[in-house]
């Protein structure tokens, strides 16, 4: 599972709004064979969660679709969040 949680964003930001439009981000660049990864992205109370057990790998880089770490990157091009520290967890 990898878990995003969104605590570091700028101020004057509708949380939902940009939880939404990371959903939209990440599905777009999660690498396809069956859809099961780039479907399970979901908006969750703290931050944006996809639940598919090998999604870890394909951020690692597994698949020729995406490059390594597409997760991180689709993320620190947003320019609404301030990461600091971790920002993507594997549970």
């Amino acid at each position: 599972m990898v878990k995003i949680e969104l605590k570091d964003v700028l101020k004057n930001v509708d949380l939902e709004k940009l939880k939404h439009k990371l959903v939209e981000q990440l599905r777009a660049v999660t690498p396809v064979d069956t859809g099961n990864a780039r479907d399970n992205w979901t908006v969750t109370k703290s931050g944006v969660e996809n639940n598919t057990e090998y999604l870890e790998y394909l951020n690692k880089g597994s698949s020729q679709q995406a490059p390594e770490y597409f997760i991180e990157k689709t993320l620190l091009s947003n320019r609404f969040l301030k990461p600091n520290g971790i920002i993507v967890s594997y549970k």
